[in-house]
Formats: structure tokens, sequence, C-alpha cells
């Protein structure tokens, strides 16, 4: 736990140093035109900032610290090079938030609920670019630059069509009740969540001047790790313990158990859909949906599935020897498909 604390307060500083770097005016060789007061540069950007990075628990900086540290490095730019996967994720999470709807966030109202649609989206459309800023910032080689700004282009590509994907299922749901199948549910989610997780552990290791064959190693881990802990994600929808449980029944969010329930059991298939029909905010119909899709084999199944891509995503670490790194990166695995 040490690691993590320590690292958690290294990436802060590096944050706050970025903060005061982002207050110098740079217009591409340009003469700036007229000047933002400090208060309104405080009030209007650094604070929303501040806001957004304060929460969460830093899994994807975590990872780029520890493909850093498993491969050797000692770059003196890691903190502020973790930043850089850490935000990306900021900023798809506050924009979900919005797709989504979602009402609340680390157990505080969203960015949404607070400053509305129209400025919660320029801030996550701003925390999506900040990582091409804090390339300029970190004082690292341009080779090195150039590796991580290509691998964070495949990496918000990837998930903006998993994203896309995703939701256009949702939509033609409600219009056409189809759903997708398993090999598609699952190729959205590798581009969606396991490709923020490859780009973090990518940071890491071209920061570490990692092989080849340990930059493989770590994204095949990153990437299955990803799956894992989207799929554990689909079974807390169902668990009764789970704060903001049913939320992706209520919301149309597509999941791997009712696509096994389609697949499988077309008659309870059609049971949930005339349920999901008239769901609404009704909490009796939302524990109806929730019983047929635990009395059914999907839960079984998705956990199954969970359980493959982790057991996958732990056999890349054979490929490192010992090390207290490997020890902390099995722990962050397990906790993919145990968190709550």
């Amino acid at each position: 736990m040490e690691y993590f604390a320590e690292r958690r307060e290294r990436l802060t500083a590096a944050f706050s140093q970025f903060l005061t770097y982002l207050r110098t005016e740079s217009f591409c060789g340009a003469v700036p035109v007229g000047t933002l007061s400090e208060n309104t540069f405080e009030r209007e950007v650094l604070r929303p900032l501040e806001q957004v990075f304060v929460e969460g628990k830093r899994n994807r900086a975590t990872l780029t610290y520890l493909s850093h540290d498993i491969v050797g490095g000692n770059s003196t730019s890691i903190d502020t090079l973790a930043l850089v996967p850490e935000l990306l994720h900021k900023g798809s999470v506050i924009i979900d938030d919005v797709q989504d709807s979602t009402t609340t966030r680390y157990g505080k109202p969203t960015l949404h609920r607070e400053l509305g649609a129209p400025l919660t989206v320029n801030i996550g459309t701003l925390v999506y670019f900040l990582p091409l800023e804090i390339l300029e910032f970190a004082a690292v080689p341009q080779e090195m630059k150039a590796e991580i700004i290509s691998a964070y282009r495949t990496a918000t590509v990837h998930a903006a069509i998993g994203q896309q994907v995703g939701l256009a299922w949702r939509k033609r749901r409600y219009r056409e009740w189809e759903l997708p199948t398993e090999a598609e549910y699952l190729n959205m989610v590798a581009r969606k969540t396991g490709m923020q997780l490859v780009f973090a552990a990518a940071v890491g290791a071209i920061a570490g001047n990692a092989t080849t064959d340990q930059r493989r190693a770590l994204g095949h881990l990153a990437l299955h790790a990803g799956v894992a802990y989207q799929l554990h994600d689909d079974l807390l929808d169902l668990d009764p313990g789970h704060t903001g449980a049913l939320d992706d029944l209520r919301q149309g969010e597509i999941t791997l158990p009712e696509i096994w329930l389609s697949e499988n059991n077309p008659r309870q298939w059609q049971e949930l859909c005339r349920v999901l029909k008239r769901i609404g905010d009704d909490p009796l119909e939302a524990e109806r949906a929730r019983t047929i899709l635990t009395s059914s084999g999907g839960i079984a199944h998705t956990k199954t599935l969970a359980e493959q891509h982790l057991r996958n995503a732990q056999e890349q670490l054979a490929r490192f020897d010992p090390s207290t790194e490997r020890e902390l990166l099995v722990e962050i695995l397990e906790r993919m498909i145990t968190w709550r």
C-alpha cells in the first residue's frame, strides 16, 4: 500500500506543477492578443480541472508506474507521464456521464449536474487534449514523445469507436430490440475499456525503455484486464449491494448477461423485453428485470469469462522476473474482478 500512496502523492504533485505551466500563454509562436485575468483563469479553467482530477482510484496512472518499474525504468519524468493516461480516462468519464445522464460519480453529483452540459462537454474535451500539452511540458526525448503520441492516437480512436458502437446499440435496442452478438460485445469492450489500459501500460513501458517482448506482454495484460474489468462491472449492476445497482438496466445499457439470455433462452429474453419496455424509474420493474437475469445462466457465464480474461492477463506476468512490482500487478489484477 505504501507504493500506491507514494505514487498517488507524486502524481498529485506533478499535476500541480503542470497547472502552473498551463498558466503560461503560448500561441504557437504568434503574438498573444489580450489576456485572461488570473482570477478568470483560476475560476473558469483551473478549479474545474482540479475538481476533475481529485477523485478516482488512479488505476491507469498506477498501471503506468508499474509498467515502467517492472522493466527497470528510471525515467525522471515518469510522474508527469503518468498523468497522460489518467487524464485521458478522466476526459472520457466526463463525456460518458453526459451521454449516459449519470447523476453521481465518486459518491457526488456529476459535473454536468453542477455546471450543465455545455460547460461539462467543453471541460471533458479540454481534458482529452491535455495529454498532448503534458507531453510538451515533460522533459523527455522527442522520439519518446512521438511513440507516446502514436499510442495515444491509437487508443483514443479505438475508444471512440467502442463508445460510438455502444451508444448506437443502445439507441437501436429500443427501436428494434436487437442485441449484438457476444463476439461483437467483447470487441466493443476491448476497444472502449481495454485500450485505455493498454495505453497506460504502453506509456510506462515506453518511458522505461522496455523491450519489444516486454511491451507486447504488458499490452496483452492490460487488454485482458480491461475486458475482465468491464465484465465484472456488468455483474455489479445486478448486485443489490452495489451502489448504483440496476443503473445500466434503467439507462438501456447493454450487458453480457442480457446478450447471453437473448442467445440462449429466447422465452426469458422476450419476457425481459416486456419488462424493460415499461421499466422507467419503477423500482419494481427494475427488480423484475434483475430477477430474470440473475435466474438465468448469463451471470455464471459472464463471471467465467471475466475470470478467463483475468487468467490471460496474469499469464503475461510469467515473462517478468519475480519482483515487488510483479506482485503489485497481481494485486491490481485481482481487484479488477473483486471491486465493489
